[in-house]
């Protein structure tokens, strides 16, 4: 039996999640320009792009309404923003400092993706080695840049299976947390 947890809070916090920062970026220059959300959704209108204020008060409020990419090209257009800007916080809240340290911390996190499957390809390829020539697992040494630590195929094997099996739990974590950005052509955020 599934149990609804909508509203229920969490016990351990966590950070706000891509999609939770568009919407409190948005509810963000909304205010900023003091504008309603019937305001907000007369302007995308005449912008071209057909929205109810009834819709624009969803996408702010209900955790369950998911933004489209198309919605949030419009709305990066009406507050002339990049799309990737509606999941940053406003540099005059934070002050630079803050502002760099977030712009890194979302790089990392942005790069954790990439990362596993980085790596999850380098395994595939060190595990297809098996008995292969030995200038050829000396080039590949000399490329990881260990060709002096002495280290056996197998042992590299095994070093890059864990390292794996420690980036497959990143790549579990990241999501959970909401630390992935990404956007798909006409899905949800």
């Amino acid at each position: 039996m599934e149990r609804d947890t909508v509203g229920v809070p969490r016990q351990t916090p966590r950070l706000p999640g891509p999609a939770e920062l568009v919407v409190k970026r948005l509810i963000y220059e909304r205010n900023q320009r003091e504008w309603t959300t019937s305001e907000v959704a007369r302007r995308l209108t005449d912008n071209g792009f057909k929205i109810s204020q009834s819709s624009v008060w969803s996408i702010e409020n209900d955790p369950r309404r998911k933004i489209t990419f198309a919605e949030a090209v419009a709305f990066a257009d009406l507050y002339d923003l990049r799309v990737d800007q509606l999941t940053e916080i406003p540099k005059d809240i934070t002050g630079p400092e803050v502002a760099a340290l977030l712009e890194e911390t979302f790089a990392i996190r942005r790069d954790g993706a990439a990362l596993v499957t980085r790596l999850a390809t380098l395994l595939q390829t060190v595990e297809g080695f098996n008995n292969e020539p030995p200038e050829q697992v000396d080039a590949l040494y000399e490329y990881l840049g260990i060709r002096d630590f002495g280290v056996s195929l197998k042992e590299l094997k095994s070093a890059l299976r864990l390292v794996a099996k420690m980036a497959g739990t990143l790549a579990e974590t990241i999501p959970e947390h909401g630390v992935v950005v990404s956007f798909e052509s006409e899905g949800e955020l």
